[in-house]
């Protein structure tokens, strides 16, 4: 008999999430984007759906955009700063990032140093935690953006997000701040996410990325 372990690639989905999947379908087969009943109804449900993910991670359901998957979410999330990260500027500007992360995040990083931003890296102890009491050190006048995991897709490791963006806030350069020295904190959940429990926007972080098909949920689904 074969057993399935690799859970940090993928779970299998759950019965009930699977159930709620047909019945949604079966029963609310409109575009939620059409005025009529139909659509509207569908919609009604994909909002209460928003408020009740939003609810459970601690973030504002205004702020939740439902994708594709994890991947998708690291890619808007991290190109979708270079606009603001790359024009208008007289000199490059800095990111940091942890070479342990997903490929979907490094990659992403490595796309906006190729765009011309400047790239650094967190160092990670031996037990592959990142180190990010260094983060003050690596921190510049021109850092618009640090971004780790919140656990390590291979590892299990759970990461000190929340550490991250106290330091960042200790540095003066945290929400509040001028936008030419703010530095924005973002955080891939994917793996994290009914693991332990979350508090996004206690925890002060601008961006995560979550994901249904790590949890029990459906292959496709992944929310920003």
């Amino acid at each position: 008999m074969a057993i399935y372990l690799d859970y940090n690639a993928t779970s299998p989905l759950l019965t009930l999430a699977l159930e709620r999947l047909t019945e949604s379908a079966r029963l609310r087969p409109g575009n939620p984007s059409s005025v009529h009943w139909f659509g509207q109804e569908a919609r009604n449900r994909l909002e209460e759906c928003r408020r009740e993910l939003a609810a459970w991670v601690g973030a504002d359901s205004g702020g939740l955009v439902f994708t594709s998957g994890g991947s998708e979410s690291n890619a808007l999330a991290l190109r979708g700063f270079a606009p603001g990260l790359l024009s208008g500027s007289s000199a490059p500007v800095h990111v940091i990032g942890s070479p342990m992360d997903h490929p979907s995040v490094v990659e992403n990083l490595e796309w906006l140093e190729r765009q011309g931003a400047e790239l650094s890296w967190l160092p990670s102890g031996g037990d592959g935690t990142v180190e990010v009491e260094a983060l003050p050190e690596l921190l510049r006048p021109n850092t618009r953006l640090v971004a780790f995991a919140g656990a390590n897709n291979e590892t299990g490791v759970v990461q000190p997000i929340r550490r991250g963006v106290e330091l960042i806030q200790q540095a003066g350069r945290g929400a509040g701040c001028p936008p030419d020295r703010r530095v924005w904190f973002y955080t891939d959940l994917a793996q994290a996410a009914g693991r332990m429990e979350l508090a996004i926007k206690d925890w002060g972080v601008d961006g995560a990325t979550l994901c249904a098909h790590k949890m029990g949920g459906p292959r496709g689904v992944g929310a920003l």
